[in-house]
């Protein structure tokens, strides 16, 4: 059985989409590389450091179960292109900000915005395709997942070696820019 056989009847929006969370998921390149730019950048201790990756973590898990409503009540489309252009705008943000405090806040209110795209891509993809194609479809949506988060780190391992903030406008300007892919024609 060929595995790749699927693919040829996914609908285009799908592959729209998967093509949206490869770029999204490639914006992994801050995340990887944010310690070192608290103790490098903001000169804070590596516990400090740690502590925005945990305000990280937090907003993501406090996230995921509220949006999967949310996006049922307004629209997973809207909730997608709402995260990708104002995680490109807190992208922005974050290289200017040196307050350790307010880094801690930013951090937090990026995670909400940035993970809030996972579960409307999940409740998109389950509306858009029908039942039998929804195993390839989050297939793909996976190997997308898997690719960017492979990607992302390599390009923002160059980039932070010119210069941190390289990593905060690059992916900044990626978010803002995959929210104008045009998923409504099929």
């Amino acid at each position: 059985m060929n595995p790749w056989r699927g693919l040829k009847n996914i609908p285009r929006n799908i592959w729209l989409l998967a093509f949206t969370t490869l770029i999204n998921r490639s914006g992994t390149m801050v995340l990887p590389y944010l310690v070192l730019y608290m103790t490098e950048k903001i000169r804070v201790s590596p516990a400090e450091a740690g502590l925005v990756l945990a305000f990280y973590g937090a907003g993501g898990l406090i996230t995921a179960p509220f949006v999967g409503k949310l996006s049922d009540r307004i629209g997973a489309m809207r909730i997608m292109k709402f995260s990708l252009i104002a995680t490109g705008i807190m992208l922005f943000m974050f290289s200017f900000v040196t307050n350790y405090y307010l880094i801690l806040f930013i951090t937090l209110v990026w995670s909400v915005i940035n993970e809030s795209f996972r579960p409307a891509n999940l409740s998109f993809i389950s509306k858009e395709v029908l039942p039998e194609q929804r195993k390839t479809s989050f297939a793909l949506n996976r190997l997308a997942i898997n690719l960017g988060m492979s990607i992302g780190p390599v390009v923002g391992g160059f980039l932070a070696a010119l210069n941190f903030s390289f990593l905060f406008y690059v992916d900044g300007d990626k978010e803002v820019k995959t929210m104008q892919i045009d998923y409504t024609r099929s």
